[in-house]
C-alpha cells in the first residue's frame, strides 16, 4: 500500500522553460522601477549571477559531499544580487540577503509555469496519500510556487536543499527525509525528471517514478509523458506492489 509521494518541481510540477523566461521578466519589473536600468541589462546580468550559482553547485557535485552549508541558499542569494549589482555598476544595499530575498520571493509570487494537467493531478491525489515536495530548490522558493498552483494546503511538508542541508548527489539526501519524516521508502513513491535522482532513491528503498514532462525517454522506471496518466501509474504501482507482497506472505 502507497502511503507518501515525494514530487520533484522542475521536471514534475513546473515546466523549466516556462519558468525561466518567466524569471528574466520579472527580475526586470522587479529592478528596474527600484534601480533603473533596461530588460536587456538585467537579463544579462541575471544570466552571469545564474552561472556562477550554477558553477557552485556542480562543485558540491563533482567533489561528492553529501551536504551542503545551512547557509548555503544565503550565500547563493547575496551573490546573485551582487553580480547583477556589480554589473550595473550600483552600489550594494545595506543588508544584501533581505533585498535578495524580497526579489525572489517576489518573482517566485508571479511565476505561472506548472504542467497542464498537474493541479488537477494533485487535486486527485491529496486525499488518498500524504505529499511532499523534494527539489534542489530552497524550500522558500517551493511554497510560492505551490501556493500560486493553488496547491500548498495539499502538502504536508516541503523538502528542498536547505531543509536537508543536500542536494540530489548522493543517497544521503533520501535517507534524511526517510529520517525526518520517519515514512516508509516501501509505501512511498519518489517521482523525478532525472534517472540519477531516482536511482538514489530506488536504492534508499523508494518506489520510483519517472516522469518525461521535460523531455526524458522512458527507461527502465514506471514512466508517464502526460501529466494524467500519473493517477493511473501510481494506482497500478500500488497494484503490483500489493500483489508481491500477497505472493510474499
Amino acid at each position: 500500500m502507497i502511503e507518501a509521494i515525494f514530487f520533484d518541481d522542475g521536471g514534475v510540477l513546473n515546466d523549466n522553460t516556462l519558468r525561466t523566461p518567466q524569471w528574466r521578466k520579472l527580475i526586470a519589473d522587479y529592478f528596474i522601477p527600484r534601480y533603473g536600468g533596461s530588460v536587456e541589462s538585467w537579463a544579462e546580468a541575471n544570466k552571469q549571477a545564474a552561472e556562477e550559482i550554477l558553477k557552485r553547485m556542480e562543485e558540491v557535485y563533482e567533489s561528492g559531499s553529501s551536504t551542503i552549508p545551512p547557509d548555503y541558499h544565503e550565500i547563493d542569494d547575496r551573490e546573485w544580487l551582487a553580480v547583477m549589482f556589480d554589473y550595473h555598476e550600483l552600489e550594494p544595499p545595506e543588508d544584501t540577503s533581505a533585498e535578495a530575498r524580497a526579489a525572489i520571493e517576489w518573482i517566485t509570487a508571479r511565476v505561472k509555469a506548472s504542467y497542464p494537467g498537474i493541479i488537477q493531478v494533485i487535486n486527485e491525489l491529496a486525499p488518498e496519500y500524504t505529499l511532499y515536495t523534494a527539489s534542489n530548490e530552497p524550500r522558500y522558493r517551493l511554497e510560492h510556487y505551490l501556493r500560486g498552483m493553488g496547491i500548498l494546503e495539499h502538502f504536508e511538508e516541503l523538502f528542498g536543499s536547505d531543509i536537508l542541508h543536500a542536494f540530489k548527489n548522493t543517497t544521503y539526501y533520501f535517507e534524511k527525509i526517510v529520517e525526518i519524516t520517519d515514512v516508509d521508502p516501501e509505501t512511498s513513491i519518489f517521482i523525478d525528471d532525472r534517472f540519477d535522482n531516482l536511482l538514489k532513491a530506488r536504492n534508499v528503498g523508494f518506489h520510483v517514478i519517472h516522469s518525461g514532462l521535460a523531455g526524458d525517454e522512458k527507461g527502465e522506471f514506471p514512466y508517464f509523458r502526460e501529466t494524467l496518466e500519473l493517477p493511473q501509474l501510481i494506482r497500478s504501482l500500488e497494484a503490483n506492489d500489493s500483489r508481491s507482497r500477497y505472493r510474499e506472505n
